[in-house]
């Protein structure tokens, strides 16, 4: 703010006596005739005993000795100012203890008051455009106390909008060590508004966290439903699953925290429906949970299941021997075989063989198929 600086007080002198008490020519009272000696003058400080004289600032003085103490003029119109206890005319009064213009560095008789300093209304100035600024107008204070004109501030020193790059004159949201216009606070990707304080940052920017996870998260998906997980989820067996989706491939039971759940052919199983999906031995007839083999065109059996196929004598691994694709003891890997073991082998075989055929058809009838679909989704009409 400004204001007009007002004027320094000025003190009337009192006038000397010429031995007649009453008023003076200027109107100051005269002091009586004196006799004897009043003090010394407070100029030449001589004694002053009689004849014309005046008191003022606790002194006495001499009439002709009462000056300005810088110019050595007298006071005719019995005005003065004082410092230090000393008389001062107004003009160099003004000069030596005044207010000097914070512009020009002059003397300021009357004049602005603004930013704790005097200016000439001449020289109340921007800083950076040299507008004068009169009366009324909007300025700002700067660095080093100086003023600026409402578009310099603004284009200066306003805090700037980390979007936009404008001017913040109004509301503002701080976020990401940065300002920002409320308007402008969006998400950097789809441009929804933030002014939530609901975001997600990313180099300096915000997104929403949709954006966000779809830019920057690493997509896992659910390995029951197949669809992607942006919330809680589970890790069964090296895999991830919603947490709604943490149940049986088979009934659809949920597992809660205290149940076991079980793996096969990478779906989760309840332990009823797990058993119910494990091949059977061939020796025992028991789920094959274990260590097991693939023997006779076929079978499977535990380790500890394994036996000849001819005489039925169990074998050690490490003892069995294998004869046309049949596991047999010692005395069965070399000679003649019975006649109806050797029928059985030769039936079994064909049987293993015919459904090797038949899977290999499938998977060519099926792999013909996609080709046809691709090819006809990629042919445009005539």
């Amino acid at each position: 703010s400004r204001r007009p600086s007002p004027r320094l007080p000025s003190r009337a002198a009192p006038m000397a006596s010429d031995g007649k008490e009453g008023e003076g020519k200027d109107g100051a009272k005269e002091a009586p005739k004196m006799t004897e000696a009043v003090g010394d003058c407070g100029a030449c400080g001589n004694t002053i005993a009689g004849g014309s004289y005046m008191r003022a600032l606790d002194k006495v003085w001499h009439s002709d000795c009462f000056k300005c103490t810088e110019c050595g003029a007298g006071f005719p119109d019995g005005r003065f100012l004082p410092k230090d206890n000393k008389p001062y005319c107004e003009d160099d009064y003004r000069k030596l203890f005044g207010a000097k213009c914070a512009g020009c560095g002059e003397p300021v008789v009357g004049g602005l008051k603004a930013v704790d300093k005097s200016w000439h209304p001449d020289c109340f100035k921007c800083h950076e455009c040299g507008k004068v600024l009169p009366l009324g107008e909007k300025f700002s204070k700067g660095p080093g106390g100086n003023v600026y004109c409402a578009a310099d501030a603004e284009r200066l020193f306003a805090v700037k909008c980390a979007a936009c790059g404008k001017a913040i004159t109004g509301s503002m949201f701080k976020a990401l060590d940065a300002t920002w216009h409320q308007d402008c606070f969006n998400c950097a990707e789809c441009g929804t508004s933030l002014s939530d304080g609901k975001f997600a940052p990313k180099d300096g920017k915000p997104y929403c966290t949709a954006c966000f996870d779809d830019k920057f998260r690493e997509k896992v998906m659910c390995a029951a439903c197949g669809k992607r997980i942006t919330d809680s989820y589970a890790t069964l067996f090296d895999r991830k699953y919603h947490s709604d989706c943490v149940a049986c491939a088979e009934c659809g039971v949920r597992f809660g925290a205290d149940q076991v759940a079980f793996s096969y052919d990478g779906d989760i199983y309840c332990e009823s429906h797990y058993h119910s999906r494990l091949p059977s031995c061939a020796g025992c007839g028991k789920n094959i949970e274990t260590e097991h083999v693939a023997v006779n065109h076929g079978e499977l059996r535990h380790m500890a299941c394994l036996s000849c196929f001819v005489c039925g004598t169990k074998v050690e691994s490490a003892a069995a021997f294998v004869r046309l694709g049949f596991v047999v003891c010692k005395t069965h890997n070399s000679g003649e075989l019975p006649k109806d073991k050797e029928e059985a082998m030769e039936a079994k075989q064909k049987a293993a063989d015919e459904r090797a055929a038949k899977e290999a058809r499938a998977s060519e009838g099926a792999a013909a198929a996609g080709e046809s679909a691709g090819g006809a989704g990629g042919a445009g009409g005539a």
